[in-house]
């Protein structure tokens, strides 16, 4: 994401997204009542009524948002703001923007979750390409400022006991691979984790010095999806992963659940608010996927108001979106906040 102008005393920002993940994040800030500005293209007729013609004409709206979806594109749907030539002031009209598209937003306030939100995604971060394996299968994933996303699944066919041609041949496939996602992708590393000492035959395998360079171990106990989030929390990538939202965010459920297990937590949408309006949160957790069920069901207003009052309380207010994360986060209600002290 690019701040191409920011004037938040009249809360006005102007960003343009680079990426999927950037669109992502224009979809968690944008909400209802906000006014955004873009171009948009709608089909006018010209000419008299014997020989008029449809033609596709540029324009730059503002709208009040009402409503938007994400799917490839953002659409932002609203009302128009400005009277124009053949966009009447009130119509209802959607603005798409994709990735390199700039785009205006203001709002009466931004709070501050929501700028720290525009923040993280405009910070100059690379992703990380994961490869769990052992001698008979291997899962690639690729993580980046939203969480991971699963890339591909080979599978080799070697015997039970030792290590043969068949398994140097399986090495040699993820090898492969690992060269075409590094091309593809350009991650600023490579972990490659593996059960047992596995990882070390893939390194022999392994000849490109700049590949090699890039390569971080790391220790799993299977070979599965789960492996990934198992993968994130072990000590030798802490450093590694600092800058990694993915990694941020399992370390912050992490601290959620040991704090339920200590009566310092709360979960639960009932029981959040009532900590925040004793005071008694430190830090609160929501899940992106609570948001945007909310928002559908026209309930996000609810939620919000707890986010804004913890915030005033000053509170940290963090919105998670990996899907390991999300997941357990969802079992719990999908809001869920450590507590300064014990509530009775």
């Amino acid at each position: 994401m690019k701040k191409l102008a920011s004037d938040l005393k009249h809360g006005i920002m102007k960003l343009r997204p680079e990426n999927a993940d950037d669109l992502w994040c224009l979809s968690q800030v944008i909400e209802p009542g906000d006014r955004v500005s873009g171009v948009t293209y709608r089909k006018v007729k010209i000419g008299d009524e014997q020989s008029s013609k449809s033609v596709k004409k540029r324009f730059f709206l503002t709208i009040r948002t009402e409503g938007l979806s994400l799917d490839g594109s953002l659409r932002v749907s609203g009302t128009n703001e400005l009277e124009l030539d053949d966009i009447p002031k009130g119509s209802h009209h959607t603005i798409s923007v994709e990735a390199g598209d700039a785009v205006t937003i203001q709002k009466e306030a931004w709070p501050r979750y929501q700028l720290e939100r525009v923040s993280d995604s405009c910070k100059e971060t690379g992703v990380v390409l994961v490869c769990v394996f052992d001698r008979e299968e291997a899962i690639f994933a690729l993580l980046n400022k939203r969480g991971h996303k699963s890339l591909s699944r080979i599978s080799g066919e070697v015997a039970k006991k030792g290590v043969d041609v068949k398994a140097r041949g399986f090495y040699k496939e993820i090898v492969n691979a690992l060269e075409e996602y590094d091309k593809r992708y350009s991650p600023v590393f490579i972990v490659i984790a593996s059960p047992a000492f596995w990882k070390e035959y893939l390194r022999a395998e392994i000849r490109d010095e700049g590949l090699k360079r890039k390569l971080v171990d790391a220790t799993c106990s299977s070979v599965s999806e789960g492996a990934i989030s198992e993968v994130l929390k072990r000590p030798e990538l802490k450093k590694a992963l600092a800058d990694q939202r993915s990694a941020f965010e399992a370390r912050l459920l992490d601290e959620v659940l040991a704090a339920i297990s200590n009566d310092m937590a709360a979960y639960g949408l009932e029981e959040v608010r009532s900590a925040v309006d004793a005071g008694a949160v430190s830090k609160l957790v929501v899940a992106d996927r609570l948001i945007t069920g909310l928002r559908a069901e026209g309930r996000f207003r609810e939620l919000e108001g707890v986010m804004k009052r913890a915030e005033n309380r000053h509170a940290e207010v963090h919105i998670i979106a990996s899907d390991e994360p999300v997941r357990s986060l969802m079992s719990l209600g999908g809001v869920a906040a450590l507590l300064r002290y014990r509530l009775g």
